[in-house]
């Protein structure tokens, strides 16, 4: 599915408009939204992501806000969801000549403070079956971006 929905947005069949929509649902700014449509939307602007990684990059801050905050806490499946839409920011190979290599964050980066909190306070919750798949995803998006760093 994420390759069709990644081809539809580099066609344009998937407008701008439409992405627009679903951070607005990602955000639950629609009336209509509710918290099953918020992690459905950041995951399809994930998938869009994939052939476009500046619907990523621009809304860093809305994923964190949003994705990684205090819902967060109570949702790890909206976690996990943005944690997946924030390793599009890493690219599969990374190209030494790059004229616009990804940002580096610090470790002080809210990202990483926002995934430190949810995989330690979450670990206390462990009846959730939520937590893993997204404590998964967080050390994925964690090492990678330390990888990234030490190129």
């Amino acid at each position: 599915m994420e390759k069709l929905v990644s081809e539809l947005f580099a066609s344009k069949d998937i407008t701008k408009g439409v992405v627009t929509v679903l951070w607005e649902y990602f955000t639950l700014a629609l009336p209509s939204s509710d918290p099953e449509k918020s992690r459905n939307a950041i995951q399809l602007v994930g998938m869009c992501g994939t052939s476009e990684v500046s619907v990523i990059s621009a809304n860093i801050n809305v994923i964190v806000e949003y994705g990684l905050g205090d819902r967060a806490t109570m949702d790890f499946r909206l976690a996990r969801n943005s944690c997946e839409a924030l390793l599009k920011l890493v690219p599969a190979k990374l190209k030494q000549d790059d004229p616009n290599p990804p940002n580096k964050y610090s470790s002080e980066h809210p990202i990483f403070q926002r995934i430190l909190l949810l995989l330690t306070e979450g670990m206390w919750r462990e009846q959730d079956p939520h937590w893993m798949p997204m404590a998964k995803e967080a050390l994925t998006l964690i090492f990678q971006r330390i990888l990234l760093l030490l190129t």
